[in-house]
């Protein structure tokens, strides 16, 4: 699937916010937030095994960050309704937040098997013989905070992003209304659209139902539906949804400035993957084309390493 898990992700977002709470304050409950500082953070990520979610706003301490209860596997999974309980739980009216998410090891060595790392290579980055790669935020990432600044606009919110990992630390912002993001949002909505008219109740309950799970990874979806087996898929309902997806896609795609779009995201995609890939002597070369395509794109990116 190019771009449709991402799509149903930004649609699905602000039904998981449509009750915000009302504002609490020195409640039990908005006293769960575990403070750790950014320093802290830093220190554990090569112990870390999964992505940890943090969030910050200007109501907090400089440096402080504080986990959401529960955690997550994966940033994408993050809840919107959770964000709205933390902004909600702050004494001082939020006019900023930030949204920081890790990249740890124990996550990344997995990843980087799949980019064609061997084992030796891999435990030379866990036992620190060599410098870890960079990694910087995913398109998914990028497509995740420029839903949410989208959500907090009319709350007069600004949205940043943030990711830890092993090599350094990356900050980034996101432009709504660049071209790129522009013109993905309207795809997102008009491939809405179309699943709601072309696709079965059943079937999009089979979405509903697989995003649901909180540590489904979106970026996934498609590849499980296709690759169900007997057992899981009977009546071969899953495996014809992922061909249905695809055939919406493909007609999406004969739209010029969609298929542009779609094409540059892929681009970010494939610059933050080289990131990763590059030898240590053209690791500064390809973060400096990652960060000018970010650029070119409307996304402001930094980068500070360790």
């Amino acid at each position: 699937m190019i771009f449709g898990a991402a799509a149903i992700e930004a649609a699905r977002a602000p039904v998981q916010a449509q009750e915000r709470p009302r504002r609490v304050s020195s409640t039990p409950e908005s006293q769960a937030y575990r403070p750790i500082t950014e320093s802290e953070v830093s220190a554990q990520l090569r112990q870390e095994k999964y992505e940890r979610i943090f969030l910050h706003t200007n109501a907090d301490t400089a440096h402080v960050l504080f986990e959401i209860p529960g955690g997550r596997e994966n940033f994408f999974n993050i809840s919107l309704k959770d964000v709205d309980k933390f902004c909600d739980s702050r004494e001082t009216k939020v006019t900023e937040l930030l949204e920081v998410h890790t990249h740890p090891l124990g996550n990344y060595a997995f990843f980087f098997k799949e980019l064609g790392y061997d084992d030796n290579e891999v435990q030379s980055f866990v036992k620190g013989e060599k410098p870890w790669p960079p990694a910087p935020p995913s398109w998914a990432d990028l497509w995740l905070l420029s839903g949410h600044q989208q959500y907090y606009a009319d709350r007069k919110i600004s949205v940043s992003g943030q990711v830890f990992e092993p090599s350094g630390s990356w900050f980034y912002k996101v432009n709504p209304e660049s071209p790129l993001m522009k013109d993905l949002t309207e795809l997102a909505e008009v491939y809405q659209q179309k699943l709601a008219r072309e696709l079965s109740p059943l079937e999009l309950e089979i979405i509903r139902s697989e995003l649901s799970q909180p540590d489904k990874d979106p970026r996934g979806f498609s590849a499980s539906l296709k690759q169900a087996g007997p057992e899981q898929d009977p009546d071969g309902a899953r495996r014809n949804l992922s061909d249905k997806l695809a055939k919406i896609e493909d007609e999406l795609m004969k739209t010029p400035r969609f298929r542009t779009a779609v094409e540059n995201s892929r681009a970010i995609e494939a610059a933050g993957q080289k990131v990763l890939t590059a030898p240590v002597a053209g690791r500064t070369e390809a973060v400096s084309e990652y960060l000018d395509l970010c650029a070119k794109n409307g996304i402001q990116m930094t980068r500070s390493p360790r």
